[in-house]
């Protein structure tokens, strides 16, 4: 993943009220981000995923350092569009108990959301080569993990199913009003066909999850073309 932010002009003012808001996105900045913004002696590491705290006005960056870096964590700024110039605030490791950080591979991490309830909701690919499956986890601001959702079998590994390694959950979004997050995978899974490559496109699916209860609640098959 690149080191740089991409500015979209529709997406840093405000998200749509209806599908009928919806306008088009113009790139109005590119900013390449040094590599000890945050910290001097931890690299920043590739950016994956980026939410945004419109009462806050935060960003948070996930970073797909799977822990060989550091400790798998989100980086939360200030975007000043004079400049453009980004502020460090602060540095959110993931842990996955009181103190402990995730150990070294547990996590990939691929997409971050921001709940209204102020939960940062993570998303891993997980490894199928090593058989570690892939999460969906919702963590406080201070990096301590609250819980999980409930992913389906036909997602985790096995025989002649479940995400291919390194094309798990890539994608994830929270309604308004927290009460929903979809998922999307990178790639079709195993048991539904190959990936998309040059000359051919693939099935992906998206999964939408109630928060409250943690568990899946529909699902829906999405068409991708061939790599362009």
């Amino acid at each position: 993943m690149a080191r740089s932010l991409v500015l979209l002009a529709a997406l840093i003012v405000s998200l749509p009220a209806t599908a009928a808001d919806i306008g088009v996105s113009s790139v109005i900045a590119e900013i390449d981000l040094a590599v000890d913004l945050f910290d001097e002696d931890v690299p920043l590491g590739g950016l994956s995923g980026l939410t945004y705290d419109p009462g806050c006005d935060l960003f948070y960056a996930l970073t797909d350092d799977r822990g060989y870096i550091a400790a798998p964590r989100v980086y939360a700024f200030k975007l000043e569009l004079q400049g453009p110039t980004v502020r460090p605030i602060e540095v959110i490791t993931l842990r996955d108990g009181p103190i402990e950080p995730f150990a070294r591979g547990v996590l990939d991490p691929e997409a971050v959301a921001l709940d209204p309830d102020g939960l940062l909701w993570v998303a891993t690919e997980g490894e199928a080569n090593r058989g570690v499956p892939p999460r969906i986890a919702a963590f406080r601001l201070d990096g301590s993990m609250t819980g999980e959702l409930e992913i389906p079998s036909p997602y985790l590994p096995g025989e002649d199913r479940g995400v291919r390694s390194n094309h798990g959950f890539e994608g994830m979004s929270v309604s308004p009003d927290g009460s929903r997050l979809i998922a999307a995978v990178e790639s079709a899974l195993i048991q539904d066909g190959p990936d998309a490559d040059l000359h051919r496109g693939t099935t992906v699916r998206l999964l939408v999850f109630d928060t409250a209860t943690g568990s899946p609640i529909s699902e829906r098959a999405y068409r991708v073309e061939p790599v362009p």
